[in-house]
């Protein structure tokens, strides 16, 4: 079987670790023994804005005369292709007229070089508006896997709510990455038939996360982490006032925060303010090994975001054989399933007090090994490419069901 995959978020030279879910996945899918391979658009710089002649410009046939190249990038065979990026204030409006107009202009010679059985899209706003037209080109099934969070950031201005409905709708089959994001769809877009939509997460590596004999360091410390973007959605400045509340009751306690993002400046100027420059420390975004091993040298991760569509940080926690203190975001709800993993708390300051409180108390009930068979059974990579592989299978049989798709991955007829 052949699949081609479409997604603007994937590792490039200017970025390695954007869209490696995406990359993680089609390795997968091809270790299994179906010959996925990926094209992503990259802005070539030229800004578009709108007058007379842009409707007629975006319509316009354009002759391609020549292919990108394939390339290898690290077993995935990938083409990285350049669309007209639009002025910033008109991307609600034009940003997927401009990327599927270059889509378009390469559909025969890719069609040509790469004759697909399927399409399968990452995300309906420009991957999937570019899918619909290159399934509808050969004629082939498509399938879409949305992983935007918060979905309404696709639907809140009419012209992307519309282009993203309309790959939602256009789509054999839709996969959402968790059910909070399968009702979220459903509540904010007409779906014609509801039923399409499915949901399979997104998968974890188990060869670089699993427990080790590495350990916190035995100074009585209690130690938790945290791992995202210095975000809004990711409520970074609340998690250093909750922190703040359960040191002043706990000393023991200790926060380390990895990544990098917009607000850190703020954020540091907050743990300035504070006097916790000793007790809350400072690591820029890592490598994947790199983050497996800060998630064995603490105690628990936690998660402070408002909202989440799935989280794998919480899953590569788990598989680390470490509990997860997360806020009622989405996503974790459905992983925490109960007390055995972790606590959930409400989205609050003081919940998330608490938490922390809580999670000191409770840390000798966790049990490492259950934690890392449960993310390894339901979630590794293998497990996740087998569901979407079944997946494939089914729709391109014409058989697509809306059942429960099988836990394991198995082998499959290719």
């Amino acid at each position: 079987m052949k699949v081609l995959v479409l997604s603007h978020m994937f590792p490039r030279r200017s970025d390695d670790w954007d869209g490696i879910f995406v990359h993680e996945q089609v390795l997968a899918l091809r270790k299994i023994g179906i010959d996925a391979r990926v094209i992503v658009g990259n802005p070539e710089g030229f800004k578009v804005g709108i007058n007379r002649n842009t409707w007629r410009h975006l319509r316009s046939p354009r002759n391609s005369e020549a292919l990108p190249e394939w390339q290898e990038l690290n077993g995935v065979p990938v083409m990285y292709f350049t669309f007209s990026e639009p002025h910033f204030e008109y991307w609600e409006r034009l940003g997927a007229a401009c990327y599927v107009r270059e889509i378009r202009q390469l559909a025969h010679l890719l069609r040509e070089s790469f004759p697909y059985d399927l399409v399968h899209a990452h995300t309906a706003w420009l991957d999937g508006s570019a899918a619909v037209s290159l399934a509808r080109h050969s004629r082939v099934p498509m399938l879409l896997t949305e992983h935007t969070g918060p979905f309404s950031a696709l639907t809140a201005r009419p012209v992307m709510r519309w282009v993203t409905q309309r790959a939602l709708n256009r789509a054999n089959v839709v996969i959402a990455v968790s059910e909070v994001l399968r009702q979220d769809i459903l509540r904010q877009v007409k779906i014609q038939r509801p039923a399409k939509i499915t949901v399979v997460g997104n998968g974890m590596r188990p060869d670089l996360f699993y427990p080790t004999n590495e350990q916190p360091p035995a100074d009585g410390t209690i130690r938790a982490v945290w791992v995202g973007g210095y975000q809004p959605v990711k409520q970074p400045l609340m998690l250093i006032q909750a922190f703040s509340a359960a040191w002043q009751q706990n000393h023991r306690l200790r926060l380390s925060m990895v990544g990098a993002g917009p607000l850190e400046s703020v954020i540091r100027a907050e743990v300035q303010s504070r006097n916790l420059e000793k007790v809350i420390s400072f690591y820029p975004s890592a490598p994947r090994q790199l983050v497996a091993s800060y998630l064995r040298r603490h105690h628990f991760l936690v998660v402070s975001s408002e909202t989440e569509t799935f989280s794998i940080i919480v899953i590569e926690a788990l598989a680390c054989g470490r509990p997860v203190l997360s806020t009622r975001c989405g996503g974790p709800e459905e992983t925490i399933r109960d007390k055995s993993f972790g606590e959930l708390v409400e989205s609050s300051t003081e919940g998330l007090t608490k938490g922390f409180l809580t999670m000191v108390s409770r840390l000798g009930e966790f049990d490492p090994q259950r934690l890392y068979a449960y993310a390894r059974d339901n979630y590794s990579i293998d497990v996740i490419a087998g569901r979407v592989a079944n997946i494939y299978i089914k729709v391109c049989a014409g058989k697509m069901e809306h059942d429960v798709l099988p836990q394991k991955a198995s082998k499959v007829s290719l």
